[in-house]
Parts: structure tokens; C-alpha cells; sequence
């Protein structure tokens, strides 16, 4: 079973995917306290390798990689990024004044973490990404290239184990996603290919992230370092990546066919088209909206009601839909 991924041109699935793994990240940040019941490390925390793997995607599909434009990048990424920032500081100085908090201290973890907001580092393992890919892209083209990816992501965990990594630093590294390098090559070469062998790796990768994750939470404490870096981000590793590279996407895209580009499934693709847009917006509101974390996942929706007003009220208004199905 293959989903071919269109490497010329767009691809709707490609925004429908992004979408999904978006509303997975609301979820994640505001509504965790299901996360042991509902499974959430087998889907919800896969948003971040989803997002990886379609970053590795659209930069190895023509068989090139080239660097990035640094005005792309500024204007881009990091641009509304600090303008997201400056509300964070602005928060903080507000809160000096009011005497309800250190601006020194405030303004320190900040820079620690990455920036305000839940998921901040993410923004630095994507530019991290953009400048390693074309980097790696004689390696992920070399036929020893499992074997290299193997071997380093093996020799990042027991680097990590030996010197004990303060997670603050681990989390704003890419060191733990590396392996998506090469799983997301072998979607631009081959597309998402769920047979015999990609189900079984995907079982391994449910299996291992069952172990890491419930074995933690409700047995006694263990650690298998150095092979497996003991870390808060626990269920990451090379060996679990197999999940959301085959099984995961394959099934996501048995949704997506099913829903046969109804009124839902269009929703999902502009909310994909404007993820990032959302993803900023959510680490406002997650980190400084007081309110009920349920409400602020609709909150979230905001940016997407504001850059897509007039092709959300073509697709709620219209009585059927005119589009052809993407088969």
C-alpha cells in the first residue's frame, strides 16, 4: 500500500497532514490531562515528527537540497516569531510593575526555554533542520545510509547518557530527531509506504513508546542508559520514529480519502495551510490566556478565521461541494 506524495507541484494531502498534526499540538497543550487514557504518545505527541517529516519532504522531493534563503527564513519563521515574543515581554514588564514577578528572572527563563509559550523550541529544531538537510543530503542518498543513521542516532544517546545532558539544552536541540532525516528522504524517494516490513517497524516503534512511556509512568523508576538517553523526552528516539513515517500517515491518509473532501475535510486543509499562523498564536494564549484550557483550544482557531474568512465562508455557505475529490 503506497500513498504517492506529489513532488512537482501542490499537494493537498501534504496541508491536510499538517492540519491534523496542528490540531494534535492543541490538544497536546490543552487538554493533557488526558494523555495517559486516551494514548495520546501513539498519535498526539507525534505532531512535532509529522511536521519534521513533511520539513525533510518538501526540501529532498526534487532530489536537491539547496540552503535556505535567509530573507525566506527572517520573513517567514522567525520574524512573527519575535513579534509573538515581544508579547511575551511585554507581559513580563507589565507583571514587574504589578510586583508580581522578577523582569530579570521572567526575561532569563525565557531565553532558556527558547522563548515564551508552550513548544518554542520547536521553532529552533526547524531551523536547526533547515540548515542540516542539505548538509546530510549525500549521506541519505548513500547506500550505507540506514547504517549511518543508525549508527549516529545510537552514538547521540550514548553522548547524551555520558555527559548528561541538562534537558533545558537537550530540548532545544534537534540531536533526538536527526533519525527523521532520513525516514523523511525516504518519503520524497519512495512515498508513505505501509507493507509487510514499514507495519512491523511501526509495531516495534508502538511497542518501544508503550514501554518508555507507561512503563515510567506506572512502574517503579529505570533507566536503560546509555543506549536509551534518560530524558523528560522520553518516547523520542530513533527506533520510535517508525510509527509516524509509516502507519501513522498511511492511516491519516485513510481518513483523509474517506472523508472525501466534504466541508470537514476542507477545514482541515486550511487549517494545515495556516498551522504555523496557529501554532504561534496558541503560545499566546496557552501561556498567558487565564482561562479554561478547553476554551483556549477554540481560541486558537482565531488565525485561521482571519487569513481564510472568505474560503471558510465559500466552503459553509456552499450547498455542495464543487471541488473534485483528490483520490
Amino acid at each position: 500500500m503506497l500513498v504517492k506524495l506529489d513532488k512537482t507541484g501542490y499537494d493537498k494531502y501534504l496541508d491536510y497532514l499538517k492540519g491534523v498534526a496542528i490540531i494534535m499540538v492543541l490538544i497536546n497543550h490543552g487538554a493533557l490531562n488526558l494523555a495517559n487514557e486516551a494514548l495520546y504518545p501513539l498519535w498526539i505527541f507525534e505532531a512535532v515528527p509529522l511536521f519534521l517529516l513533511i520539513q525533510v519532504f518538501h526540501v529532498y522531493k526534487k532530489d536537491t537540497a539547496r540552503y535556505p534563503s535567509l530573507t525566506k527564513l527572517w520573513d517567514r519563521i522567525l520574524k512573527p516569531f519575535f513579534y509573538t515574543q515581544i508579547v511575551f515581554i511585554a507581559y513580563g514588564i507589565f507583571a514587574f510593575f504589578k510586583r508580581d514577578a522578577s523582569i530579570h528572572d521572567y526575561l532569563v527563563n525565557m531565553v532558556l526555554s527558547g522563548g515564551g509559550g508552550p513548544g518554542a523550541y520547536y521553532i529552533w529544531v526547524y531551523l536547526q533542520f533547515a540548515f542540516l538537510l542539505p548538509l546530510c543530503f549525500k549521506w541519505v542518498r548513500s547506500k550505507y545510509a540506514l547504517a549511518i543513521f543508525i549508527v549516529t542516532s545510537i552514538g547521540i544517546e550514548l553522548f547524551c547518557s555520558f555527559i548528561h545532558m541538562p534537558d533545558p539544552v537537550y530540548r532545544l536541540l534537534c540531536l533526538r530527531y536527526l533519525f527523521l532525516i532520513y525516514l523523511g528522504y525516504l518519503w520524497a524517494a519512495d512515498g508513505i509506504v505501509l507493507n509487510t516490513k514499514t507495519f512491523l517497524l511501526s509495531c516495534v516503534s508502538i511497542i518501544s513508546i508503550l514501554f518508555l512511556h507507561y512503563g515510567y509512568e506506572y512502574a517503579c523508576y529505570f533507566s536503560l542508559e546509555p543506549i536509551v538517553f534518560d530524558t523528560s523526552w522520553r518516547t523520542f528516539h530513533w527506533f520510535t520514529y517508525f510509527l509516524p513515517w509509516a502507519l501513522l500517515p498511511y492511516l491519516i491518509h485513510v481518513l483523509y480519502r474517506r472523508m472525501n473532501n466534504n466541508k470537514l475535510s476542507q477545514l482541515i486543509v486550511l487549517t494545515g495551510k495556516r498551522s504555523y499562523e496557529i501554532f504561534l498564536f496558541q503560545m499566546i494564549v496557552f501561556g498567558l490566556f487565564p482561562i479554561n484550557d478547553y476554551i483556549k483550544i477554540i481560541i486558537c482557531f482565531l488565525p485561521l478565521l482571519y487569513f481564510e474568512y472568505h474560503q471558510l465562508k465559500e466552503i459553509f455557505t456552499s450547498k455542495e461541494n464543487k471541488e473534485v475529490s483528490n483520490q
